[in-house]
């Protein structure tokens, strides 16, 4: 995944596009397996949207250009 496709998944991701929701945690669960953030579910917590922010953001820092 490139820098741009991770910006366009994100950009699907403020849409609330579930299944790029599901590809994102997919990826950063790839990166990081170890990480809590992976195991939140979808409504189960108030911060679910904070938490898809920070996968993004750590992913970013990841992935080269």
């Amino acid at each position: 995944m490139t820098q741009n496709e991770l910006f366009q998944l994100y950009k699907k991701i403020q849409n609330k596009d579930k299944e790029a929701e599901d590809t994102l945690i997919a990826t950063h669960k790839k990166y990081f397996p170890s990480s809590d953030l992976n195991k939140t579910k979808r409504g189960e917590a108030s911060e679910y949207r904070t938490n898809l922010h920070i996968m993004y953001l750590h992913l970013s820092r990841k992935i080269k250009k």
